[in-house]
């Protein structure tokens, strides 16, 4: 099992927006569903326990609070406080106060700060520049130290502890900063756990703040340093692709909706959402319920350390007359992608529709990529209501979805490129969802956004443009040196492992 850690507004927004999507599937799955644990053991396999109380519950909540398993943590409070005090759909409270962690001041945006900035200790790294803080050598434990005792806290109560799942920002100082320090300390104490992270980049046309590109580069080099798996969501692709589905008025629309094209960040924070779901919700085929396996994603994706960077895409199916369908919950606004309008009674090939999903899904991925186009792993995940989806092919399902993605590159005899089929009540039911694939791919999309803060970064360095924010929280000059160079390596080795 893993825990899943959110740190900074970016994060926690994220992380509420996948929860909601876990809430919502407790209500669709069949309660009483076995799962995998005990194959093989001689033991009954467990079982949920009715009600909405399904496998999800033994996968992402404890069991007897029925709270999520996962460690909330900002240095502002408006957004935690928030969703702490939100409730599930049974009234219960979502959320579990003690392993929710924040503080008033915030980190300025300032990778440094939130890297190295403690309240009542010494900084983490000396500087001479270093400004003394009143209260320092003080007994109170930092934000960081509480995180990590939540964290052994739920290790704890697991059975078997994967790793964890990480959800933050690269240009903040909460997210990057506090974010990088949150991974060094769960990697140097669960050294042999893996860590996997989904980390949205700020826009490279328009960001909030000057300092963007060193958080960036300094997050970035910390992640190859520590992380096994890195889900890279680009700020820019995700204000387009959500235009593009906004902006594609369905049959059924109002006026008032066909005509509206603005974003929200619920819009932005529910894609990324909904790709995480679909790369680690559990599957139920063959009547038993399988987790995702942190390994074996780290394994088909990232099978070399110096190329550990992902794209995740997920295309739902929904049914005709749900298309215009909105979220129920708290992300209210929010529509699902729906890649094919799908009209239950006219599913005379159920794999064809399946296949085809799939083929537009794989062509949301970016055309321009490094060297040939090709990927160091590939992994398709497809749900569908078996219910609707009628006498589907899973052999040819299987084989037709492998022929989809991208050549693997030439130097592999044998490319990792693998393809699960699953069945579900109704993947994304209550949004009208009847088929969901979800396409994970490492073809170094990633590349062109580590290339671009690095390339700013570096002008903005040898300009000494913003250094001294960096300098008065001991990150001196060295400190970027090995950052950039940390980048550099990170492009070099994609480049060279897919021309």
């Amino acid at each position: 099992m893993s825990v899943l850690v959110h740190v900074g507004q970016c994060g926690n927004q994220v992380g509420d927006a996948f929860w909601s999507l876990v809430a919502d599937a407790t209500t669709t799955l069949p309660a009483h569903a076995a799962t995998t644990d005990n194959a093989g053991s001689g033991r009954p396999p467990r079982t949920g326990k009715g009600g909405a109380l399904t496998v999800f519950h033994r996968f992402y909540f404890h069991p007897t609070s029925h709270m999520a398993r996962c460690v909330l943590v900002d240095s502002e409070p408006k957004v935690i406080r928030a969703i702490i005090h939100s409730e599930d759909k049974a009234g219960r409270q979502a959320f579990k106060p003690a392993h929710a962690h924040y503080e008033q001041s915030g980190r300025g945006n300032n990778w440094a700060m939130g890297y190295n900035f403690q309240r009542f200790q010494l900084n983490v790294l000396p500087s001479s520049a270093a400004k003394p803080f009143a209260g320092m050598d003080d007994d109170r434990m930092e934000l960081i130290d509480l995180v990590m005792e939540s964290l052994r806290k739920e290790i704890e109560a697991v059975d078997v502890y994967e790793g964890a799942v990480v959800t933050h920002s690269l240009g903040g100082g909460t997210g990057a900063g506090l974010g990088c320090r949150v991974i060094e300390r769960m990697r140097d104490s669960y050294p042999k756990t893996y860590v996997v992270t989904t980390s949205v980049a700020p826009s490279m046309a328009c960001g909030d703040t000057p300092l963007q590109n060193y958080n960036a580069v300094f997050t970035l080099a910390c992640l190859q340093e520590h992380v096994d798996c890195v889900v890279l969501k680009d700020n820019d692709d995700l204000l387009r692709t959500a235009l593009q589905w906004k902006n594609n008025a369905k049959e059924g629309d109002s006026p008032t909706e066909a005509s509206s094209s603005r974003v929200s960040l619920q819009d932005l924070n529910y894609l990324v959402a909904s790709d995480l779901a679909g790369l680690l919700f559990p599957r139920k085929s063959g009547g038993r319920v399988e987790r995702c396996w942190i390994g074996d994603l780290v394994h088909d994706l990232c099978p070399l350390r110096t190329a550990k960077f992902i794209d995740v895409r997920t295309g739902i199916n929904v049914k005709r007359q749900a298309i215009s369908m909105k979220h129920g919950g708290k992300h209210k606004g929010v529509r699902l992608r729906s890649s094919i309008p799908v009209n239950p009674a006219d599913m005379d090939n159920s794999t064809d529709q399946l296949v085809k999903l799939g083929r537009r899904t794989f062509q949301s991925f970016p055309r321009i990529l490094v060297g040939s186009g090709g990927h160091l792993g590939c992994r398709f995940v497809t749900r569908y209501d078996a219910a609707v989806l009628k006498d589907v092919d899973e052999g040819r399902l299987t084989d037709a979805i492998g022929y989809l993605g991208a050549p693997p590159v030439p130097w592999t005899d044998n490319p990792i490129r693998r393809v699960e089929t699953a069945t579900s009540a109704a993947p994304f039911e209550t949004h009208g969802g009847i088929a969901a694939m979800t396409v994970a791919m490492n073809n170094g999309h990633g590349v062109s956004c580590i290339r671009h803060f690095r390339e700013r970064a570096q002008r903005q360095f040898q300009a000494k443009a913003y250094t001294h924010w960096y300098h008065q929280y001991g990150i001196e000059d060295d400190k970027f040196q090995e950052a950039f160079e940390q980048c550099a390596n990170v492009i070099a080795d994609y480049e060279d492992l897919l021309r």
